[in-house]
C-alpha cells in the first residue's frame, strides 16, 4: 500500500492504480478472514476466491463495521460496476486487473479521490486532499 501511496505523490496515477487496487481487494479479504468470514468457495474440492462484488454484497454489514459506511459505499462505486443500476460505478477493479485501464478514461479527480481514501484508510486518519487538477 505504501508504494502505491508513493506513486500518488509522484503523480504516477497509472502505477498507483496498478499497485493499490489489488491491495485494496486483498485488504478487504484479510479483514473479513480476521473476522472469521471465509472469502473462498470450495466446489468439487477446488478453492475459488469469491469475487470482490460478491464479498461486498454478502458481507456488507461486516465491511461497513470495519471500514465505515461511507468508505464502503465509495469503494463499491470506485472499484465495482453495479449491473442492477445500469453498470453504475467506475469498475476500476476489473479495468486494472484485466489490463483495460487507461488514465485517459477517468477524471483525474476520481483517481485522486481514491488516493486520498487509501491514505485515509492506511493511516487511519481523516485527511482532506485537494482533488482539483493542477
Amino acid at each position: 500500500m505504501a508504494k502505491g501511496i508513493y506513486f500518488g505523490f509522484k503523480k504516477d496515477w497509472h502505477s498507483f492504480l496498478k499497485c493499490v487496487v489489488p491491495e485494496i481487494e486483498e485488504s478487504i479479504r484479510f479483514c473479513l478472514e480476521k473476522e472469521g468470514i471465509s472469502t473462498v468457495l470450495i466446489q468439487n474440492e477446488n478453492r475459488k476466491y469469491m469475487s470482490l462484488g460478491s464479498l461486498m454484497d454478502n458481507t456488507e454489514d461486516t465491511v461497513k463495521s470495519i471500514f465505515g459506511t461511507d468508505t464502503f459505499h465509495v469503494l463499491k462505486i470506485l472499484l465495482l460496476s453495479d449491473r442492477e443500476k445500469n453498470n453504475a460505478g467506475y469498475n476500476l477493479r476489473n479495468e486494472v486487473a484485466h489490463g483495460r485501464f487507461s488514465a485517459e478514461k477517468y477524471e483525474l479527480a476520481t483517481i485522486k479521490y481514491l488516493w486520498a481514501l487509501v491514505i485515509n484508510i492506511y493511516l487511519g486518519r481523516n485527511l482532506v486532499i485537494n482533488t482539483k487538477s493542477p
